[in-house]
């Protein structure tokens, strides 16, 4: 596999990159000042957002794209575009209420919107269809991970993540919730020596299953309908950042202690790869600083300052680019047409061809 730099000419990629998603073959850039979006064609189109709709210097914390709108958020309001037009067709502001927006996402034809009000978390529905509140209710603790299913939310619903409920989308009435104190406490001795917490992003496969990382050491398989645990299965990432891929029957699990081939059906362990560390540590291979992708049979991660080639049988890993400045942990690399964008440390663009 071989990779190259590409230069663009893409308007604004100065600016800190705030946002970076994949619909279809459609990539969307977002910056302190412009939403860029690459069509199938390969065209740069450019919006820039004028300073009295978005404020001057926004620090957007969500960014979201469905087959519809686009949705774009700072901890001032939210603003709801369409996809296709890139015109205002909703906005909340938090300003005027007094509120601090967090985490946001759409829901079919309606906004979800987590906000703190008086020292309470909350979370409000906005049908975007008739531009209006619909409900608002208590949202328990700051959500780690909110993600969607079959019109309800689901959530962990604890400060110390020994917990996972779904939410009745248009109630806040909670269907069902997990409890993963079975599994042990959490290692907060970590927490002092400056690692935080460690996850993984919520996958789904089939139309109900998620498959979630909890406890640090453990990978659990829920049913989304009732919240039945389908499987549970323990696995050596303790302190490291990891990622899950579902391809056909296997879930494989990379981090930077050990590579992981899971049976998806029922979490058993088909093969494990464990990685020396002083190895890893030489190839600067320090655990993924974001979600891998699938390319040819390989996986490509960042990780450290390098992008590595995993291969899905064995799990061993080869680097096939040097980036020095390193990768944002935040922002998962996209594939389009051969072509591989990721953003650095210092809030750039990177696009790679991938041979």
């Amino acid at each position: 596999m071989n990779i190259s730099i590409v230069k663009l000419p893409m308007k604004g990629l100065k600016e800190k990159i705030t946002g970076l998603k994949k619909i279809d073959s459609t990539l969307y850039i977002m910056t302190e000042k412009t939403i860029l979006f690459n069509e199938q064609s390969g065209k740069i189109n450019v919006l820039e957002i004028p300073s009295g709709v978005f404020g001057k210097k926004p620090v957007w914390s969500t960014f979201f794209v469905t087959e519809r709108y686009l949705l774009i958020g700072a901890k001032e309001g939210f603003w709801v575009l369409e996809r296709e037009a890139l015109t205002v067709v909703y906005h909340i502001s938090g300003t005027a209420r007094e509120v601090e927006y967090k985490k946001s996402m759409i829901v079919d034809k309606f906004l979800v919107a987590v906000f703190y009000s008086n020292d309470e978390l909350m979370i409000e529905i906005h049908d975007l269809v008739s531009k209006q509140k619909v409900v608002d209710y208590l949202a328990g603790d700051y959500p780690a991970f909110m993600i969607s299913n079959n019109n309800h939310i689901i959530k962990n619903s604890t400060s110390d993540y020994n917990d996972i409920e779904s939410l009745a989308l248009l109630t806040g009435e909670v269907k069902w919730k997990v409890d993963f104190s079975d599994l042990g406490a959490w290692d907060f001795n970590q927490f002092d020596k400056g690692k935080g917490m460690v996850e993984s992003p919520p996958v789904f496969f089939g139309d109900y299953y998620l498959v979630v990382q909890v406890k640090m050491n453990y990978l659990v398989c829920i049913d989304t309908r009732d919240g039945k645990i389908i499987w549970k299965c323990e696995i050596k990432i303790r302190n490291s950042q990891c990622f899950n891929i579902i391809l056909e029957e296997v879930i494989y699990v990379v981090s930077e202690r050990t590579f992981y081939k899971i049976r998806k059906t029922n979490g058993d362990i088909i093969f494990s790869h464990d990685y020396d560390s002083k190895e890893a540590a030489e190839h600067d291979f320090n655990g993924p600083k974001s979600i891998g992708i699938l390319v040819g049979g390989k996986i490509l991660a960042a990780c450290g300052s390098g992008i590595f080639q995993i291969d899905i049988e064995t799990g061993q890993y080869l680097k096939v680019y040097q980036h020095d400045e390193g990768f944002h942990k935040d922002f998962d690399p996209i594939l389009i047409d051969n072509k591989l964008f990721l953003v650095d440390v210092n809030d750039r663009l990177l696009v790679l061809n991938v041979d």
